[in-house]
């Protein structure tokens, strides 16, 4: 059964329809979202990122020169052709997608805190309300003559490659001349130099059944008096003699004075040959907030307060490695660990978003430092709350951590596969 409507009244019909009243014009009333600008795509930046573009509650804009996040944690495995390269690089579109969160492949060459805006190499410039500062540290060849020239830089994906290939090469070219021996020399014998040096072992142990060389020559070189400045005896001692049991030469409290095409010779005037030589021996805050003229640390890194707003500006956080951050509970700086930088990104997300609600900042509270220290392929070097252990299961444990980590950037679908690569390697 059909119903129909009742009709009405007193209609006409006529063909002019009567005049309506005009809608009321449409205004946009949703306040315009805050914009934060993060310069940097490493642990820190990518770590506020997150937190921002999580939350929708801020516009969030990530500058960075290269279109990936490297994760510097496993470059010395690609170095050593143990993992493929595609695993330390994380594309930036596929960790924040879906986020809302802009990625720009650029560089910022300066920045105008007055007018707050950011200048981009490629001639553009992007505003901001809140800016991150997220740079990392630079290699630093102290002026040291020969190292540009003849040294492979160890910090950027790029050298790592390049260092890979030349190891082959090398080794290529031993065979071609009846060379018996290949000599490699690590400058730095900081985390980067022994874990390098320590998978270096094993690869060339590999390496030697494919060519006739008879002995390959490992030297670590560190102008301090240990191996791993900073580190505890019991951690330093571990792993100076787990480098020892591996044949692993290490010299120290004799800087480098010069590096040429074929060795290395030290302050003392000992000379040592190389027929690959490695540079890891310091690092350098990148100088964009030195030219920004923030106030800077001893080190030249942009001096924080303890909520990681650079001092006298409560728009600009600095993070991460280039963070000159002083923990109020020791009076001293903290180790330039990826963990550092990632609770350190996070906070300063946090933070930017606390401003932005009106509340004032939390400060950063570093927990102790929990050390993992991998030395040749399956064992590692471990301090929990301090207690030490060695062997396989801390190294185990470092890539359960690092799977996390990965689990967090993008889920666990898309991270099973790069751990699944990473546990046939630990079996083979």
């Amino acid at each position: 059964m059909f119903f129909f409507p009742r009709a009405r009244k007193s209609i006409e019909l006529s063909a002019t329809p009567p005049s309506r009243p005009s809608p009321p014009a449409l205004t946009n009333t949703l306040p315009k979202l805050p914009k934060a600008v993060i310069l940097g795509g490493g642990f820190a930046g990518v770590a506020a990122g997150q937190v921002l573009a999580r939350s929708g509650r801020v516009s969030t804009t990530l500058i960075n020169r290269s279109s990936f996040h490297v994760f510097h944690a496993s470059l010395y495995e690609a170095a050593c052709e143990e993992i493929a390269r595609d695993t330390v690089i994380i594309p930036l579109s596929q960790i924040f997608s879906g986020t809302g969160l802009e990625v720009v492949k650029d560089e910022a060459t300066s920045v105008d805190k007055t007018k707050r805006s950011v200048y981009l190499k490629s001639g553009k410039s992007i505003d901001y309300d809140y800016l991150v500062l997220a740079l990392g540290a630079e290699s630093n060849d102290f002026g040291i003559k020969g190292v540009r020239e003849f040294a492979y830089v160890f910090r950027e994906l790029k050298e790592t490659i390049l260092l890979r290939d030349h190891i082959r090469t090398v080794f290529h070219l031993a065979d071609e001349r009846g060379q018996e021996e290949v000599n490699i020399v690590v400058c730095g014998g900081g985390f980067s130099g022994v874990e390098l040096a320590g998978e270096l072992r094993h690869h060339t142990s590999g390496m030697m059944s494919d060519y006739p060389t008879k002995k390959v020559g490992i030297t670590i070189l560190e102008a301090g008096p240990q191996i791993l400045p900073g580190m505890g005896e019991g951690v330093v001692r571990l792993t100076a003699d787990k480098l020892k049991s591996l044949k692993i030469e290490v010299k120290l409290g004799d800087p480098v004075s010069e590096i040429k095409k074929d060795g290395v010779r030290l302050k003392s005037g000992i000379w040592i040959p190389a027929d690959v030589t490695v540079w890891t021996a310091g690092t350098k805050p990148n100088p964009l907030p030195a030219a920004m003229g923030l106030p800077v640390d001893e080190k030249g890194r942009p001096a924080v307060s303890p909520a990681l707003n650079v001092l006298g500006y409560a728009d600009i956080f600095a993070a991460g490695d280039l963070a000159g951050f002083t923990d109020p509970k020791t009076g001293k700086g903290i180790a330039p660990q990826a963990h550092y930088a990632i609770e350190m990104g996070k906070l300063v997300g946090k933070n930017i978003l606390r401003l932005a609600n009106k509340l004032s900042p939390q400060d950063f509270k570093p927990d102790p430092l929990e050390i993992i220290v991998p030395v040749g392929h399956n064992y590692a070097v471990s301090s929990f709350d301090g207690k030490i252990s060695a062997g396989l299961w801390p190294s185990f444990l470092r890539k359960l951590i690092e799977f996390r980590y990965l689990v967090g950037l993008f889920g666990v679908v898309r991270a099973w596969p790069i751990f699944w690569q990473e546990m046939k390697v630990m079996a083979d």
